[in-house]
């Protein structure tokens, strides 16, 4: 396909002087690319060597149950502050041999890993300062093809077409995270202290939307209700906080996997209160697989933990069995997403729903 110099002038709200992108070629309509002269490529810098803290450390200036990425892998346990995302919305880090993408779009609540490597290729991202569909898209810096954060779908440029490898990961509290894991270490800030720009960004009272949700979006729930979503060889399914945080386990098949999704207490939001320490709490969540030695497992909840029907073994909400017959055992990880139901929606809309 190819990129005339009237649709450049007349379609599209681009600077097409600052990339070297080859917009020839891509895979979407670009007039679907929100841009403006107010959000410059790179106005939230990306973190491309990134410093980590103790948890002894962080405790000295986050506070216990504000939110971050935690992600593990051989051994390794690292956490991301979301308060300090919300300014850089993407960490370029290394975890041995793993490059890794840390992301977050705090207009969609979607935090997603990536794997950094495509092929024999090896990429560090940046923020492009365009939305599509609402959705933080990425640059990568060796191409500036751009990159869908929720989807991790090449866009337009080189690379168009080609997909990121999505790694599992938890939104889950400091404490939870410090808890678990205490040789963990945790992003130490560049930039930090409030909630400057989303104050009340998901509230939920009938009157209120997300600032840049998109007109005519499926009105089955607010658009800023909270989904734990899972993408499983191109089958979706979400489940609405408003059941998960009230049912806290959830035992389902899906996509041909024997699942367990757990929520729990722990997490504030990210974009409710000017102080992340002050907002209200949405709660911690994971999902697993429940096949352990060969035998699917059921789970309850029982007192802010979880417990598998079979031994009565309690496990935590990363997976970890801390008592019982099963204790020192871990569930694997799924992949998923913590998404507000505008966006997820906007990108399935053929989706599963859980109804309770």
């Amino acid at each position: 396909m190819s990129l005339n110099e009237k649709d450049k002038a007349s379609d599209l709200n681009i600077n097409f002087d600052e990339w070297k992108t080859d917009f020839n070629k891509y895979v979407v309509d670009l007039r679907e690319v929100r841009s403006s002269v107010m959000w410059p490529k790179d106005m939230h810098p990306a973190v491309h060597n990134p410093e980590f803290s103790s948890v002894t450390e962080a405790s000295k200036w986050l506070s216990a149950r504000e939110p971050l990425i935690s992600f593990t892998y051989k051994g390794k346990a690292r956490g991301y502050p979301l308060g300090i995302l919300l300014y850089h919305e993407i960490a370029n880090d290394e975890v041995l041999d793993m490059p890794i993408a840390v992301t977050y779009c705090p207009l969609c609540n979607t935090a997603v890993v990536y794997n950094r490597r495509v092929g024999n290729r090896l990429f560090s991202f940046g923020v492009a300062g365009v939305l599509r569909r609402s959705n933080l898209v990425m640059y990568d810096r060796t191409t500036e093809s751009w990159w869908q954060q929720i989807t991790g779908q090449a866009l337009v440029g080189e690379m168009a077409g080609e997909m990121l490898d999505r790694l599992p990961s938890q939104l889950i509290s400091f404490s939870q995270f410090s808890s678990v894991y205490p040789k963990g270490r945790i992003l130490t800030p560049y930039f930090w202290g409030t909630n400057r720009y989303y104050q009340g960004y998901d509230d939920t009272s009938p009157d209120s939307r997300p600032r840049y949700c998109p007109e005519g979006v499926d009105g089955r729930f607010h658009p800023a209700q909270r989904l734990i979503t899972l993408d499983i060889d191109g089958k979706y399914m979400a489940y609405p906080y408003s059941a998960t945080s009230k049912l806290h386990v959830i035992n389902d098949e899906f996509a041909g996997r024997q699942i367990v999704v757990f929520h729990s207490g722990g997490a504030l939001s990210p974009v409710d209160d000017y102080e992340i320490a002050k907002s209200r709490e949405v709660g911690s969540t994971g999902v697993f697989n429940r096949n352990a030695d060969d035998e699917t497992l059921s789970f309850s909840y029982r007192d802010g933990m979880f417990a598998d029907d079979q031994t009565s073994s309690l496990w935590d909400i990363t997976g970890r069995c801390i008592e019982g017959k099963l204790e020192g055992r871990r569930l694997e990880q799924v992949v998923h997403g913590n998404d507000f139901w505008f966006v997820w929606i906007t990108f399935h809309p053929d989706s599963e729903i859980f109804q309770s």
